[in-house]
């Protein structure tokens, strides 16, 4: 399961949400207020969602407890769309790294969760054009492998692909006896 369309579609919709704060005839320091709390609403519940349809895709089904606690990384990521929107600088690529860093932070939750219940999901890291080393490196496809895998840098754009067994009440639903 590719989940990266998930979160270029909540960026993009959370830009418009940025865009009409910014441009507000309001004190900055309200602003940056405003867009925490939008952050804050909008990753929690996009986080929850995520981790949630990872555990599916892991058949390890457990409520979601994480969410946006990184009250630091929000106010920084406020702090700098205002001082970019002030400095007429583009802010859509910092949504998006926000949007997908939540994305890794949540497939590496939903990873843990299923290794913890010994479920050994699969990962798939497929890097897209042009590569530096430090993804060239992780790229490829991991049995149980650690969280790293699910780490990104600023503009990354690998692809992270995640299956694991799909199973229901202990029994494997993808096993075929023989190995074929």
């Amino acid at each position: 399961m590719e989940f990266r369309g998930i979160t270029d579609d909540i960026a993009t919709q959370t830009q418009a949400v940025v865009d009409r704060i910014l441009k507000m005839e309001i004190d900055p320091e309200y602003k940056m207020e405003l867009l925490a709390d939008s952050f804050a609403a909008i990753g929690g519940e996009f986080f929850v969602q995520l981790f949630n349809a990872g555990s599916k895709v892991f058949g390890s089904e457990m409520m979601a407890t994480l969410g946006m606690s990184a009250t630091d990384q929000i106010q920084t990521l406020a702090w700098k769309l205002v001082q970019d929107y002030n400095l007429s600088r583009p802010t859509a690529t910092t949504v998006q790294d926000f949007f997908e860093s939540q994305l890794g932070h949540a497939m590496e939750g939903a990873f843990r969760n299923a290794q913890s219940l010994q479920k050994a999901p699969t990962l798939t890291r497929v890097s897209v054009g042009t590569t530096c080393k430090w993804c060239s490196v992780r790229s490829g496809t991991f049995t149980n492998p650690d969280g790293e895998l699910f780490a990104r840098h600023a503009h990354c754009n690998c692809i992270i692909r995640v299956s694991g067994y799909g199973s229901r009440n202990g029994l494997v639903t993808n096993y075929v006896k023989g190995g074929k």
